[in-house]
């Protein structure tokens, strides 16, 4: 049971076309200075991307009051808690893409990956089931904790993943992929281009490495994933 005294940090995003994203972005952080959250709001044609933190009450009102714009669609979002909150201040922002990928016949109506929940990822480690595991995100994040055998891209940015599919990876096209990150979304473009390039067999951890932590027993978590999870606010890792 959590703590009342903890801090609630949230986590989600989700692709759909935004028709008016200056006018989303004034609602969005009227609703999050109203109920003094802190964190981050990126928002483009194609989407939202967030992370926010502070009480759980705040939090609850907020998400009472997102999914009271008719346009949103419902959100599935991730918690964690902390002592403190994580974030100095709030940014809410209009960009080109919630993700940055930069990679046109890339968008909303690309093909992408079926997922596949935290416990099937743990069913096929433990039957061994011949899998690929792929790790989307960047170099300083996998060098603070990965998935045991996974493939590090070896990228300093998400905008160099094309790259590196094309010259260090097309040669894993008969195989079953599965990609991760930490909470989703880049494995949605991640998955979305190795289909464009050619891949067949391509799936997505569901809810990324933060699903994972969060649905299976720390025992699963020893076994099959090994340091920590960097998180991009305070905390570092978790």
């Amino acid at each position: 049971m959590q703590n009342t005294n903890e801090i609630t940090i949230i986590a989600f995003y989700f692709f759909m076309k935004i028709s008016d994203p200056q006018k989303l972005k004034f609602d969005l952080k009227e609703n999050c200075t109203r109920n003094g959250l802190k964190g981050t709001v990126l928002i483009a044609q194609e989407g939202v991307n967030a992370m926010l933190a502070g009480s759980g009450e705040s939090i609850e009102k907020f998400l009472s009051e997102f999914g009271d714009i008719p346009e949103l669609p419902k959100i599935s979002v991730k918690f964690t808690y902390s002592q403190t909150i994580p974030f100095q201040k709030l940014i809410v922002k209009v960009k080109p893409e919630i993700i940055t990928l930069r990679q046109k016949g890339i968008d909303n109506d690309s093909p992408r990956a079926p997922h596949i929940k935290a416990e099937i990822l743990r069913d096929w480690l433990k039957n061994k089931r011949e899998i690929l595991l792929l790790d989307t995100r960047n170099e300083f994040e996998i060098k603070a904790g990965k998935f045991k055998g996974a493939v590090d891209p070896e990228i300093k940015s998400f905008g160099q993943f094309p790259e590196f599919v094309l010259e260090k990876f097309l040669k894993f096209k008969d195989k079953k992929i599965v990609t991760y990150c930490t909470g989703g979304i880049r494995c949605e473009k991640a998955t979305a281009y190795l289909l464009q390039a050619g891949f067949t067999d391509v799936y997505q951890l569901e809810g990324g490495i933060l699903e994972f932590f969060d649905t299976l027993p720390q025992t699963d978590r020893e076994e099959y994933f090994e340091g920590r999870l960097f998180v991009f606010d305070e905390r570092v890792t978790i």
